[in-house]
């Protein structure tokens, strides 16, 4: 399993559609928080590989008020592992994954201390 320390995620990295190579997958993973500093956020990488950010910082700022970030990963895998967890370190964590630009998983968490936690 990858970690990764700090890292800052910005919408700059996070087309959310099919651009990619022939033959390649794309799955991209989209975390939202209600705090910009958050917990840790694992997703599987190209090789389905397990990969977590353990700081993950949001730069992105929705109309909401929300705190965002994507991860893009493309694959050449005829069957790979999708999924992610995220920590946010507020009230709110939600989570969207997308197979090629088409949202195959949602999910919200809420709660009325810190540390809410996300799966999709």
């Amino acid at each position: 399993m990858a970690v990764l320390g700090v890292a800052a995620l910005s919408p700059s990295l996070l087309a959310v559609g099919p651009a990619h190579a022939f033959g390649e997958t794309s799955v991209t993973y989209y975390a939202v928080s209600d705090m910009p500093h958050n917990g840790s956020w694992t997703w599987y990488d190209a090789n389905s590989r397990p990969t977590t950010l353990k700081f993950a910082t949001f730069f992105s700022q929705r109309a909401d008020g929300k705190w965002f970030a994507q991860q893009t990963v493309l694959t050449r895998s005829t069957d790979p592992r999708i999924g992610m967890t995220f920590a946010s370190r507020g009230q709110y964590a939600g989570c969207r994954v997308y197979l090629n630009g088409n949202r195959i998983r949602v999910n919200v968490a809420r709660t009325k201390k810190k540390d809410a936690t996300v799966t999709c």
